[in-house]
């Protein structure tokens, strides 16, 4: 084979290797339970309406994204609405455009001026950001 193709196709295997993240998109709506693949980022700029979300690594909800439910993640980035209860075993951080109901417990939580944070419990080292 020459060596440029072979190069292409080292190069498609190594893109195809690495983790991709699941984008919830901002005109979809997902309803039910999601279990992911360990270590995935979840990025969510539509709605996730679910009892029950396992596998994520990272997560993050957009200024217009919305999660109610439960869901367990080793970090959380929110400038959405979360609206249930989050585990985030490191650092979520509460972004000022955030709308959070429920319960969120993580190692640190950061949060920005005006987060909305409403009939909300918030468990772990709180930080203003």
């Amino acid at each position: 084979m020459p060596p440029d193709i072979v190069a292409t196709a080292e190069k498609q295997l190594d893109i195809e290797a690495q983790p991709q993240p699941v984008v919830i998109d901002c005109d979809l709506v997902m309803k039910g339970e999601l279990s992911f693949a360990e270590d995935t980022d979840l990025l969510v700029f539509g709605s996730i309406e679910s009892a029950s979300i396992s596998g994520v690594k990272n997560l993050t909800i957009g200024a217009r994204g919305s999660l109610s439910g439960s869901v367990k993640s080793t970090t959380a980035e929110i400038a959405g609405a979360l609206h249930g209860r989050a585990e985030i075993a490191e650092t979520a951080i509460l972004r000022r455009t955030a709308n959070l109901r429920g319960e969120l417990s993580a190692k640190c939580v950061r949060v920005e001026a005006g987060t909305n944070l409403e009939n909300c419990v918030l468990s772990g080292k709180i930080q203003r950001a």
